[in-house]
């Protein structure tokens, strides 16, 4: 199985230094299977995205699923 690296959630939730443990109380999973999912093994949810996405807007109010989720 090919791993799709979510590169750009990745780097968002270090940039606005968050760690994983924190993404994945966030999104209610624990941090193995946030961890699963930041590596693209598993989906995220368009709800945990939601979540993630209205978290980070506070920082800037213009990010959008596309860019975190889906652009590089």
């Amino acid at each position: 199985m090919q791993e799709v690296i979510n590169i750009g959630v990745a780097n968002y939730r270090r940039y606005y230094n968050y760690s994983q443990e924190r993404f994945a109380n966030l999104i209610g999973k624990n941090r193995r299977t946030y961890a699963l999912k930041e590596k693209g093994i598993v989906k995220f949810s368009p709800e945990e995205m939601k979540i993630i996405r209205d978290e980070l807007r506070q920082y800037d109010k213009g990010l959008t699923i596309d860019k975190i989720f889906f652009e590089e």
